[in-house]
């Protein structure tokens, strides 16, 4: 929905012109709109990985570290734990598992520099501090 509400926020008179000028959909789509939508695109992939990492408790909480049905609720925090410490008469492979934490650690590093380096908000957007502020003095 955050992507659908995202991409009706593009200006048509981008999209038309891009048509005018002979772009078909395709390069309309990534020279128009992914550009202008790639922000979003990268906070969502960001909450997403967040929200995925932060669900091990409960996961592991319903199921332990056995995957659902199918394979329905494993994660990778729960595939993590179940290859490095063995579970469900599965033995541990600490290889295994330590390839899985490898390439976990990138998209986790990725994620929080980008956080972090974003631009922080005014002061008068962190402390509510709007009409009252005026010339670095609080009234």
């Amino acid at each position: 929905m955050f992507l659908y509400s995202a991409l009706l926020a593009v200006p048509n008179e981008l999209v038309e012109a891009a048509n005018i000028d002979g772009a078909g959909g395709w390069t309309t789509f990534w020279k128009i709109k992914f550009p202008l939508i790639a922000p979003q695109f990268g906070l969502i992939a960001i909450l997403t990985y967040i929200w995925t990492f932060n669900g091990f408790d409960l996961v592991f909480a319903l199921n332990g570290s056995a995957p659902g049905p199918n394979y329905s609720t494993d994660i990778l925090g729960t595939y993590f734990y179940r290859t490095f410490f063995g579970s469900s008469g599965q033995l541990a492979d600490l290889d295994l598992g330590s390839a899985v934490a490898t390439v976990h650690l990138p998209y986790g590093v990725a994620g929080h520099r980008s956080l972090f380096l974003a631009d922080p908000a005014p002061p008068e957007i962190l402390f509510g501090l709007g009409a009252e502020m005026s010339g670095g003095r609080c009234w």
